[in-house]
């Protein structure tokens, strides 16, 4: 037997069956540990001396260790982002003070250790200012985009450099009032709620929507003599419309046979059009009360609401009431629709077809119209128009609004009808009471983007409209007015029906950013801005200054005691405002301009210098003017159009503090 062998075997079956001491893991030694065994501590043993912190201003760690400084690094081609927006910097500031989840377009490694962030609006250092001027009127903050020119001697690690990203305001073009990136930065929007039917509605489907007004018109229809209910209804079918029911050369366009709301639009798909409740004159017009546009809406639409400068200029006219022409409104003069086409001339879209429905659907004025001046296109794809229609048609624009003036049109009538404001600009008529379907079903994406009517006709009635079939099975080209008007017209009743809720997207929630934040925060600004700040149940200090030197005195204080802090700074922004009407501006000397931009970097500096190491500065340019911008605001609509877009686009200096300030070039 050999020995040698069975002693190799039973170190194996040692091994195998688990003997105690072969099988446990090593202990890793700890810090501190002798011999890999925690040091036990002792009743009469003195206390362990705690690890001493490092001095300050030393160097921190590098990469990699549990020490080492917060980082941060910018992503905009992963993220597909050309500029950032105040909404970027927001949700940004919210992951690192609150509880939002990190941004695609910025990765910053330890934030948890980020003690302090601060956003400072410098308005009006728009791109051009800065390109212009910046790099020589501002030291400092040049300073911090170039570290290594900087601090050449200081190690790498410790070398963040500040970001320079252009920045656009999501602001509408119509709503660049003073302040208006304020709203967009301290307003957090959360998710939309979902579109609730209303309380008396079944939400089984579109037609179900109107049960409780199809029982009303149930109830209607047993009144009726016996006779006519003993009649078999006939079979529904997709009405087509005839080749005859468009215009004829010479002659006014033909009127649907009934004048039945919804004459002539086929069902989509097989689905059966959706039953339009039927609801008297009377009672409609005291319901639309309550979705007239407002005058806000109607100038936001492009409306002429006075006779005054253009409107003067290019004869418009406006509705007077029936009372000075001896008149009284009846049910067909109190809620008329309207639909327009338009061909395109030397001096542009001018009106070649109008029609005119009341609240049943019935016509009551559909002509041809000859534009004044020389048709060069009759966009007969979308108009319907075609140069044999208007072979022999003599009524002009003038004509048209004598007849509506006077038989159709009062200032107490409400008009209905989809992108109304297009249709006044071709008839240059003045009217206020407006319902128009695009306010009453606005787009998901707020304005200015507006549905189209066909996609609301098919939606909400399951009918088609501007594309339908004739007898033959053709296409018809362009539109019809008429079958337009009456889809607005049934899109209205559905509403009424329906409600204000009815055929409106969630509505976006918005709550404080400050609310959002863990932690003091502090907002350093003048009063009229702080007003505009919505502060009501945040952890916020509102500290209102007079001007920027005070701003800045303030910041720094609170730089050290919260966690957030916001401080407007408002110089710059009021040389410009000072010179903004001034023509002679470009040929001004740019002294004034240096100096200012000189301490608006000083104060730059200043603010840099009071945080703490580790904080994360936000410079960001808020909102410039037309001047700033590079480009004076005038009253021409597209010099006042390229004004404001130049204001909502700005820059941005991100980037972090570092443990060793940078060195003045």
């Amino acid at each position: 037997m050999d020995t040698g062998a069975a002693s190799v075997s039973d170190e194996v079956m040692a091994k195998t069956l688990g003997g105690g001491a072969m099988m446990r893991k090593k202990k890793r030694p700890r810090p501190g540990d002798d011999d890999g065994k925690k040091k036990k501590q002792k009743p009469n043993d003195p206390p362990l001396a705690p690890t001493p912190a490092p001095p300050a201003g030393a160097p921190r760690a590098p990469d990699g260790s549990l020490d080492a400084p917060p980082k941060l690094s910018l992503k905009l081609l992963e993220a597909k982002k050309v500029w950032l927006t105040l909404k970027d910097v927001q949700g940004l500031v919210l992951w690192i003070l609150g509880q939002e989840l990190p941004p695609r377009w910025a990765f910053l490694e330890r934030a948890h250790l980020i003690p302090h962030v601060m956003v400072v609006a410098l308005n009006s250092l728009s791109l051009p200012v800065w390109t212009q001027h910046g790099s020589n009127a501002m030291p400092f903050l040049s300073s911090l985009l170039d570290p290594v020119a900087a601090d050449p001697l200081s190690p790498s690690p410790n070398h963040t450099p500040f970001y320079h990203v252009p920045t656009r305001l999501h602001t509408s073009t119509r709503d660049m009032r003073k302040d208006a990136f304020l709203a967009e930065f301290f307003k957090k929007e959360g998710r939309k709620k979902k579109q609730q039917p209303p309380p008396q509605l079944q939400p089984q489907g579109t037609a179900a929507v109107l049960a409780g007004h199809l029982k009303a018109t149930a109830d209607a229809a047993e009144k009726k003599p016996e006779e006519d209910k003993q009649q078999p209804a006939a079979a529904p079918s997709a009405p087509t419309v005839p080749a005859e029911a468009k215009p004829q050369p010479g002659k006014s366009p033909a009127k649907p046979a009934g004048g039945e709301a919804g004459a002539g639009a086929p069902a989509v798909g097989g689905r059966p059009a959706v039953a339009i409740p039927d609801i008297c004159a009377q009672r409609a017009f005291e319901m639309l009360a309550d979705f007239v546009a407002s005058e806000d809406q109607l100038q936001e639409h492009g409306f002429m609401l006075t006779r005054i400068g253009d409107a003067f200029e290019a004869d418009y006219v406006s509705t007077v009431p029936a009372a000075e022409l001896n008149r009284e409104l009846t049910d067909r003069e109190r809620i008329v629709c309207l639909d327009c086409e338009m061909c395109l001339t030397k001096n542009g879209h001018e009106l070649t077809r109008i029609s005119l429905v009341d609240w049943k659907g019935a016509v009551l004025y559909d002509e041809l119209v000859r534009p004044e001046a020389e048709i060069t296109d009759y966009l007969t794809q979308f108009s319907g128009i075609t140069p044999a229609m208007l072979t022999n048609v003599t009524t002009r624009l003038r004509d048209v609004q004598n007849h509506l003036l006077t038989n159709n049109i009062f200032s107490e009538t409400l008009i209905l009808g989809h992108s109304l404001e297009n249709d006044m600009k071709a008839l240059r008529l003045i009217h206020t009471n407006i319902v128009d379907t695009t306010i009453l079903y606005p787009h998901f994406q707020g304005p200015p983007y507006k549905s189209a009517l066909r996609y609301l006709t098919n939606k909400y009635l399951n009918r088609s409209v501007q594309g339908a079939r004739n007898a033959s099975g053709g296409v018809v080209p362009g539109h019809d007015s008429v079958q337009d008007a009456i889809a607005a017209l049934d899109l209205v009743k559905l509403k009424l029906a329906g409600g204000p809720a009815f055929g409106v997207p969630g509505k976006q929630q918005t709550e404080p950013v400050l609310k959002l934040i863990q932690g003091r925060s502090c907002v350093v600004d003048n009063i009229y801005s702080i007003r505009k700040i919505p502060l009501k149940g945040c952890s916020c200090d509102a500290v209102p200054v007079m001007n920027d030197a005070d701003a800045v005195k303030k910041a720094a204080k609170s730089s050290v005691k919260g966690k957030f802090c916001f401080v407007h700074l408002h110089e710059l922004e009021g040389y410009f405002d000072a010179i903004e009407w001034d023509e002679d501006h470009e040929a001004a000397d740019d002294t004034v301009l240096k100096k200012i931009l000189a301490g608006l970097d000083e104060s730059v500096k200043q603010l840099y210098h009071a945080a703490p190491p580790d904080t994360l500065f936000c410079f960001l340019s808020g909102q410039s003017n037309g001047v700033a911008g590079g480009d004076q605001v005038d009253t021409d609509p597209e010099a006042l159009l390229k004004g404001w877009d130049n204001a909502r686009q700005g820059t941005l200096f991100i980037g972090l503090k570092q443990s060793k300030p940078p060195r003045e070039t």
